[in-house]
């Protein structure tokens, strides 16, 4: 009699064979030729296209779930517009490549849940995040998340002592006078840009949403603001918080209403101890919110390739450097998509789910005619206005620099990493061997079409390399004291980031960001995740989110609500995906139902009463 019990494994036995399997390298390579990790179940075979926090989240939710999931992307290495590696010793001048900084914020709840269930061989992903280190060259003042920033010519840093318990605790009443208080620690701002501001922060909070669909959605922070009534150094707060994210949209700026949603509202929920949020998982932000955490490595490599692997683990391939050209349509569904290979070569994609997961003007490019008579609302992708987020990585044998930014007025906004510090490397096991230490460089959409640098009078996107260098030397020297960094012998070498090429006509930014546009979440929204066509399902940032703003976060949300209607389109049995509580504030229910009264009455908000914002 053949004995069962020699050939069943225990959960344990299960979950550590796994784990295991995602350390060392593709599953395919472990099972020998010919042989697959998992026979697709019927009607359960997904083509996800997008390598990015979006693309690659619904990977994650439906392998865990059993489903046969091919992911394709245009780039050689997994990331998106969160993509950074590094190159080994000796086969690159350049000691790592990246597309930008990213960090994770107070107000997720998706992203951590997600790094927690990827293991890395030693614990898992979330385990590779930290406060931003401490720099033992920079000022204690300037350290961690009191990043040091530059206002016209004047030196500072932002203390922002918000905890849960003072969001919960704070009467209405005080706003404005807490946020005056608040204000104060920024700078010495005159008497009428103090009382301004801070009427207006209390305003924005507690906007109700009737206002907010009606009236912020449809005008920037900085018109909401009305910073054409406070001095410079006044009118540069609501802008810094206006293009922090990098999401500004070009052109217009950023929207009012989405920043709102994306800044405010999450941390009232954290304040109401809503299920998810990471607050309490950083050990140092018990006495402020912190900036967020950073990973200590390149993303690509500490979060993107283990992630990959623990997929493959679960029958899950991927295929880098194929691009997206076409969704093939018949009798009202997705057939087949078309790729083209790092060949050029055409490439037809089966599958009984598609997940298009990529930024909304590559969507523009594949919703084609009969896409859209079989399913109108993809035209909202035309609402995607494009943010521009770019830069570049400098090169040095030396640097002392952690984060932060430079924001003269009239010049350029560069936000700052040193990228030696914040993954606490030494950078010259990588590359040529020659540099210790790298700055990264984020450079964003005014700066790039319509700010005029300091030596040439031209936005960046119309000068030569030569002109370039010289432009971002002058700002650092001038506004970040890194005039000696550039000393001879010190400087290395610079490189754009993989956003950014140079050819014969000049710079072209080659990825985009969804911008915080104007209408966004309301009379001009993005593409939703669910559609008409049964089995086309949209992800990324670019897709309507709770938010009406392009992040990590966002990105995650959408991939786990086409996870969940691809679930419900196949009458699958396993668990919906988990999303967090998206519902109002319930600490501001009352303060906003009354705004929305006083909207329908035309009148202003309680807290608006010195410079209203327009259209009240």
């Amino acid at each position: 009699m053949h004995d069962d019990r020699k050939t069943v494994a225990t959960r344990r036995q299960v979950l550590t064979g796994i784990a295991a399997a995602a350390t060392l390298g593709p599953v395919s390579a472990l099972l020998g030729p010919g042989r697959s990790a998992a026979d697709p179940a019927r009607g359960r075979r997904v083509a996800v296209f997008g390598g990015g926090p979006g693309g690659m989240a619904a990977a994650h939710e439906l392998a865990e779930r059993g489903f046969r999931v091919t992911l394709y992307d245009k780039n050689e290495r997994l990331g998106g517009m969160v993509r950074a590696y590094t190159h080994p010793l000796g086969t690159s001048p350049n000691p790592f490549e990246m597309s930008a900084e990213h960090f994770v914020l107070p107000g997720y709840a998706i992203v951590p849940d997600t790094l927690k269930r990827i293991p890395d061989g030693q614990g898992t992903v979330f385990d590779h995040l930290a406060a931003i280190p401490k720099n033992p060259n920079i000022p204690a003042g300037n350290q961690g998340q009191r990043a040091p920033l530059t206002v016209g010519y004047t030196r500072m840093t932002v203390p922002l002592p918000l905890t849960p318990a003072a969001f919960a605790t704070m009467p209405i009443e005080k706003y404005p006078e807490y946020f005056a208080q608040a204000i104060s620690q920024l700078g010495n701002y005159p008497p009428t840009d103090m009382a301004l501001l801070a009427s207006k922060f209390a305003a924005w909070v507690t906007s109700g949403p009737n206002r907010c669909a009606g009236q912020l959605d449809s005008m920037t922070l900085r018109e909401f603001f009305r910073t054409d009534r406070m001095s410079p150094n006044g009118a540069w707060l609501p802008w810094a918080i206006e293009h922090s994210l990098g999401s500004d949209a070009k052109d217009q700026g950023g929207s009012a209403n989405a920043l709102k949603s994306f800044f405010v509202d999450p941390l009232f929920r954290l304040a109401e101890g809503r299920p998810g949020y990471y607050w309490g998982l950083n050990t140092q932000a018990s006495s402020m919110i912190p900036a967020g955490l950073c990973f200590d490595g390149p993303e690509t490599e500490v979060w993107f390739d283990p992630w990959a692997r623990y997929l493959e683990s679960h029958g899950a391939s991927f295929h880098l450097g194929h691009t997206l050209t076409r969704l093939n349509l018949d009798q009202g569904r997705i057939t087949s998509a078309t790729v083209r290979d790092p060949a050029g070569r055409t490439i037809t994609v089966d599958a009984d789910y598609f997940v298009v997961a990529i930024p909304g003007d590559r969507m523009q490019n594949v919703f084609t005619p009969d896409l859209l008579a079989a399913d109108d609302g993809l035209r909202d992708a035309w609402n995607v206005v494009p943010a521009y987020e770019t830069g570049f990585q400098l090169f040095f044998r030396e640097l002392d620099i952690t984060a932060g930014f430079i924001a003269p007025e009239d010049g350029w906004y560069l936000f700052l990493g040193g990228m030696n510090a914040l993954w606490q490397r030494d950078l010259r096991q990588y590359g040529s061997g020659q540099a210790g230490a790298a700055l990264d460089i984020e450079i964003f959409s005014t700066s790039l079409f319509s700010v005029p640098g300091l030596l040439y009078g031209k936005p960046l996107l119309q000068l030569t390399r030569e002109q370039t260098i010289d432009e971002l030397r002058e700002y650092l020297s001038r506004y970040a004291g890194m005039r000696d960094a550039f000393r001879p012998g010190n400087f290395v070498g610079w490189t754009p980031h993989t956003t950014l090429n140079w050819t014969d006509t000049g710079w072209t930014v080659t990825d985009t960001r969804a911008g915080d546009a104007l209408g966004n979440a309301g009379r001009r929204p993005r593409p939703d995740p669910i559609r008409k066509i049964p089995n086309l399902f949209l992800a990324g940032g670019a897709v309507r989110n709770s938010t009406s703003v392009d992040s990590q976060e966002s990105a995650m949300e959408t991939a786990r609500r086409a996870v969940n209607g691809i679930l419900d389109q196949s009458g699958a049995r396993e668990d919906r995906c988990w999303l967090p509580d998206y519902s109002p504030p319930k600490l501001l229910e009352g303060i906003r139902a009354d705004d929305d009264r006083r909207y329908a009455a035309g009148l202003p908000n309680l807290f608006d009463a010195i410079a209203p914002a327009p259209g009240a």
